[in-house]
């Protein structure tokens, strides 16, 4: 969960909570090894490939 503050009328907080575990399983399941790959390819222009890949960091 990602907690925060929201500032409502009148001075008062609250809390706001957002739950991420639905995004994660979405990069899961979305971003392969092969399309990471294919858009590093496309867009790198002097980058190098990193040992620790985008792809890698999701799983």
């Amino acid at each position: 969960m990602l907690a925060g503050s929201d500032q409502k009328r009148g001075g008062k907080t609250r809390e706001v909570r957002i739950d991420l575990l639905g995004m994660v399983d979405l990069l899961q399941r979305c971003l392969t090894e092969a399309v990471c790959r294919g858009v590093f390819r496309q867009t790198r222009s002097t980058e190098r490939m990193r040992a620790w890949t985008f792809n890698q960091m999701v799983q």
